[in-house]
């Protein structure tokens, strides 16, 4: 990415509705699906494999908010907090 060129960074395997980047990670959901992405090693994690939007990430990375919906909760939007190691 150095070289100003445009680059696939990773390949979410479906459309993104959020995106957040920080400290060398990447969130995303995809099809109700977090994701976490560590950008230096392309390892992917699934946070949540489903009802999950809009994330966010802290400025250092190591938190990251979205908000949730699932059966637990009638799917009504809470807002879930993970730290991220």
């Amino acid at each position: 990415m150095s070289t100003g060129a445009d680059t696939v960074v990773f390949t979410l395997g479906g459309t993104p509705s959020g995106l957040t980047a920080a400290a060398g990670r990447l969130a995303a959901t995809v099809a109700g699906s977090l994701q976490l992405v560590d950008l230096a090693t392309g390892t992917n994690r699934v946070l949540r494999p489903s009802g999950a939007d809009g994330p966010a990430l802290s400025p250092d990375g190591h938190a990251l908010v979205a908000q949730v919906a699932d059966s637990a909760n009638g799917f009504v939007p809470d807002l879930w907090l993970w730290t991220v190691p």
